[in-house]
């Protein structure tokens, strides 16, 4: 996607020239190559027993949750982040101090965040989720193979708390943090202990049981309120943050769920048989 892990250097045997065909090729090696740094950053990160965390603050207005802050004057924290492709998440955001509208206005002057869709509203805050696909300072340490646990933005400033595998050369992730926004800085990092079994690591092993396209029908479904009642959003308006069909998003829930209570009804029979 956008990250820059390294640069490889290929030379073409006695000079000749290198066509079409073969630079293509060359390019999905180095798009393969990046995938599996992440990959394993990704790896690493569930299988260890300590991680370094790092906290990066920045108020640079291209970051949205940064200027949604400054323009409304409001506090927006994080929910969750929904995988919908691998170019495009989906943040669901808690908002205190300002109005739907008010968010919508802020998002049809930036590039790369749109389709805010509204989940549920008070007097003075309200939960919405946004598509991005730029822009977006959890989405760029995302990915650069960190996990978020935590992002607020207030006054203009966003602070993301992320943990990256323990060892990990945080350099290059801070540039590229600082490449994406200019007045970025990485304001502490620590190496942090975590429990054998963490929070992250359970969900990890629930995840295990589901593609790719039924977690993601799952988490929207869960994060857009459908199976709240009343319902925050129908299954036609989860299937259009999904970019799918309403029955492409009834196929990946079902399997989904069946999935799921496969693994709460065979845990709990083989704990009776033991």
């Amino acid at each position: 996607e956008n990250v820059t892990h390294g640069s490889l250097c290929v030379v073409a045997d006695g000079g000749r020239p290198v066509d079409a065909a073969e630079r293509r090729t060359i390019e999905v090696l180095g798009q393969s190559l990046g995938w599996a740094v992440t990959a394993r950053r990704w790896r690493e990160l569930l299988h260890s027993d300590a991680v370094t965390e790092v906290e990066f603050q920045t108020s640079d207005e291209s970051a949205f949750l940064a200027r949604a802050s400054a323009t409304l004057d409001c506090q927006i924290d994080l929910s969750s982040t929904v995988t919908v492709t691998d170019e495009i998440s989906r943040l669901y955001l808690s908002v205190t101090g300002a109005r739907p509208q008010g968010l919508a206005d802020v998002v049809d002057g930036l590039s790369g965040i749109s389709d805010l869709r509204l989940i549920e509203t008070d007097e003075d805050s309200c939960s919405v989720s946004v598509q991005v696909t730029a822009g977006s300072a959890v989405q760029t340490l995302t990915d650069y193979g960190a996990t978020v646990r935590d992002a607020t933005a207030r006054d203009g400033r966003v602070r993301v708390v992320a943990d990256l595998p323990e060892g990990t050369d945080v350099r290059p992730v801070a540039d590229g943090f600082r490449r994406e926004f200019e007045d970025a800085r990485l304001a502490s990092k620590e190496s942090v202990a975590r429990s054998p079994r963490t929070e992250s690591s359970l969900r990890e092993g629930v995840k295990d049981r589901f593609t790719d396209r039924q977690w993601t029908a799952l988490s929207t479904a869960y994060h857009g309120g459908y199976f709240d009642w009343p319902r925050g959003s129908t299954a036609e308006e989860v299937a259009d943050a999904m970019d799918v069909s309403s029955p492409t998003f009834h196929n990946h829930l079902r399997k989904a769920q069946r999935a799921l209570l496969d693994g709460l009804f065979e845990d709990e029979r083989r704990l009776e048989r033991s």
